[in-house]
């Protein structure tokens, strides 16, 4: 199971830390001791990819708010094409910019967030995040809404 699961883990650790290799490691280490610590206690009631995921995503925020209190600063991974209205600006640019955008974004919409550029389907997010298909549409496109507003309003100022 962690072997089939290091993409995701490390996709996540990736998202929720600094990048910096030490921090990554560390993540990924917490969360490999979750998932083996959790492991016999997995019912079965979702797929496993869908438990990794939960189990991922709840220690990395867990783990944001430790680090957020040494003021370390937290970045998201995205997928580029989703900032093709920063086309004026470079890719690193872009990822920059959209990084700071969605840094402003709540925990819980962080986590939906990722589970969607991770092109995970609806249905998939919303057992993760232990909502309705609906719901997780409709979250998500709110979430969509508001980092185009965020966009919007730092170029006007």
């Amino acid at each position: 199971m962690l072997r089939q699961s290091r993409r995701i883990i490390y996709r996540i650790c990736l998202a929720f830390t600094d990048r910096k290799p030490d921090n990554v490691n560390d993540l990924y280490q917490d969360i490999a001791c979750k998932l083996w610590l959790g492991w016999s206690k997995f019912r079965k009631e979702s797929d496993v990819t869908s438990w990794v995921y939960r189990v991922a995503l709840n220690t990395a925020v867990s783990e944001q708010r430790k680090w957020r209190n040494k003021d370390r600063p937290v970045f998201v991974a995205i997928d580029e094409s989703l900032c093709d209205s920063l086309a004026e600006e470079s890719a690193d640019q872009r990822l920059e910019h959209l990084y700071r955008l969605i840094d402003r974004l709540s925990k819980d919409e962080k986590k939906l967030i990722y589970l969607y550029f991770d092109r995970l389907p609806f249905a998939q997010i919303a057992v993760v995040a232990g909502i309705s298909e609906s719901a997780a549409k409709q979250h998500i496109y709110r979430i969509k809404q508001k980092i185009i507003k965020l966009h919007q309003k730092e170029m006007e100022n």
